[in-house]
This record gives C-alpha cells, sequence and structure tokens, in this order.
C-alpha cells in the first residue's frame, strides 16, 4: 500500500472512531434523557427524520415519536433504561417500564442506529412476547 492510501486509511478509521464516539455520547445523553423523563432533552438526540419501529406499529419523525414518548410517560408508575452493548453505530439499551394495574411491568430491549453525526435515525424496540401479551389484554 502506498503512502498517499495509506493516509486515507488512516483519515477513515479516524473518522469511524470519531463517529462510534459521538453516537456513544448522544446514546449516553438519550439514556439519561429518557431516565428523567425529558422531552426536550431526548429530542436533542433524534435525528429529524427518525424512524421507530415496535410492537405497536410504526412513527416517522422526531415529532411524532415525541409526541408518543408523551403519552407513554403519563402512563408509567417506573421506568428504568441502561446501555448494553456497542457496535459500530448500533447500540442496545434495556429498558424495564412499570405501567399502572393491572398491566403491570413490561421489560425488553431497543437498538438504535445512528446517523454520521451521532443522532439516532432509527429505535427499533423489542418486547418480552408474554409481557406484551398480557400488557395488551389489559387494554382491552
Amino acid at each position: 500500500m502506498d503512502q498517499e492510501n495509506m493516509r486515507i486509511a488512516a483519515i477513515e478509521e479516524s473518522t469511524r472512531i470519531g463517529s462510534a464516539r459521538e453516537s456513544q455520547r448522544i446514546a449516553g445523553e438519550y439514556v439519561a434523557a429518557v431516565n428523567a423523563r425529558n422531552l426536550q432533552a431526548i429530542g436533542k438526540t433524534l435525528h429529524p427524520d427518525l424512524h421507530f419501529v415496535g410492537p405497536a406499529g410504526e412513527v416517522h419523525g422526531r415529532e411524532g415519536f415525541l409526541e408518543t414518548y408523551h403519552k407513554v410517560f403519563a402512563n408509567l408508575e417506573k421506568l428504568d433504561m441502561t446501555t448494553e452493548a456497542l457496535a459500530n453505530n448500533l447500540i442496545y439499551f434495556k429498558y424495564y417500564m412499570v405501567m399502572p394495574a393491572p398491566a403491570g411491568p413490561i421489560q425488553g430491549t431497543l437498538r438504535t442506529t445512528h446517523a454520521e453525526d451521532g443522532l439516532i435515525k432509527k429505535i427499533e424496540m423489542a418486547s418480552h412476547p408474554a409481557m406484551l401479551e398480557n400488557h395488551s389484554a389489559t387494554q382491552k
């Protein structure tokens, strides 16, 4: 490999590491904001074209997602979220929510994909199926 290609490879690697660090920083801010139930701070971590995929459907756009979180937060008794694993621009979270009786607890994972600037571009939510069925049954 000639010196020019080596220099380009080093720049690309540095950019990739910088992007991963920014994604990790924003993921930390997201977790803190969710645990504090601070919608304004959550919004600062999200890309305007956010795509959310969850067991109940999809939401497109940061504003629609924040409206959904606002409704969820209004019905939560407890919420704990932690960062579990990091891989390039994917970050995995674990969450535990307690809804009022008779719904009870729901736990699961989130996977976020980050844009080049580190903002969260996509959130994919998974819950334990039995817990989700129990929660859905109490909503009828």
